[in-house]
């Protein structure tokens, strides 16, 4: 278990962050070495999105201004631009997440093991902007 600040700073002020994180752990040690683990953290913080402001055959996108209203700072993407067709501009908005993992650790050898593990993601931004995720993983994980 822990807890977690974290502020980054940047030449922009979209990608100038803070984040809060509780977050709790637990594995089992199982049969043969195996381990069964999981965990669950919640963040208050920023979350940040980059969408296009115009379309590739000109239309300006005005289905993301209510989006972009709500948002903290907008700025123009640097790392994007008219060669990715369009215009494209970030922003960032107070948003919590929520993460969840699930998993299972089964050791091959002494320095090998396989990990399967799942992960949902749920991120809820001011203005309405929900994200949710799933990741299934499959590792090989192997010691030097």
């Amino acid at each position: 278990m822990g807890l977690e600040n974290k502020h980054r700073d940047s030449d922009g002020s979209v990608f100038d962050t803070q984040q809060s994180r509780v977050f709790l752990h637990l594995d089992y040690r199982w049969l043969h070495g195996s381990a069964l683990y999981g965990g669950f953290s919640y963040m208050d913080g920023d979350t940040l999105s980059t969408v296009q402001s115009v379309y590739c055959n000109g239309l300006v996108a005005t289905a993301n201004y209510e989006l972009i209203i709500s948002s903290d700072a907008i700025e123009w993407d640097q790392g994007l631009s008219e060669d990715y067709c369009g215009n494209w501009i970030s922003y960032r908005l107070s948003a919590t997440t929520k993460t969840a993992t699930l998993g299972f650790n089964y050791p091959i050898n002494h320095n090998t093991a396989v990990d399967i593990s799942f992960l949902q993601v749920n991120v809820s931004a001011q203005g309405g902007n929900e994200y949710d995720r799933q990741i299934i993983q499959f590792n090989l994980l192997k010691g030097f």
